[in-house]
Parts: structure tokens; C-alpha cells; sequence
């Protein structure tokens, strides 16, 4: 018997709309684009994190703050 309601969200929940999506893709192009042609690893290692959240619809900041800009379904 499980203890875990799934009816409940956990932390990892959406929170993220489409257009702070694309505001995040737009981000992680630009930071590669600028980390390639300046030769500078640390920006191209940031693009990581970007397409993560970005991929996921999740960002911790908006999670730590309670904002949520996904819509409900």
C-alpha cells in the first residue's frame, strides 16, 4: 500500500507558460551563440541549466517564489 497521494503536486510541478518558454530557448541560443564565437566555457556550460528548465516547464526561481505562469487546464 503506497503512502503517496497522487492526487496532490509535488514541488516539481509546471510553472512555466509557453511564452517564458520561448523567452528561455531565446536565452539559451544567445548565451551559446556568444559562449561559441568568444571561446568562453563557463557561458556554454550555463546553456545546460537554461534547456533544462526550459525543456521541463520548471524553474526553480518561480518555484521558490510562487509564481506560476503555466495555465490551468
Amino acid at each position: 500500500m503506497s503512502t503517496v497521494s497522487h492526487d496532490s503536486h509535488g514541488f516539481f510541478e509546471y510553472n512555466m507558460g509557453f511564452g517564458d518558454i520561448i523567452i528561455r530557448y531565446t536565452a539559451m541560443i544567445l548565451i551559446g551563440i556568444v559562449g561559441g564565437l568568444t571561446h568562453q566555457l563557463w557561458l556554454m556550460v550555463l546553456v545546460m541549466p537554461v534547456f533544462i528548465f526550459a525543456v521541463t516547464g520548471w524553474c526553480p526561481i518561480n518555484a521558490v517564489l510562487g509564481r506560476n505562469t503555466a495555465t490551468k487546464e
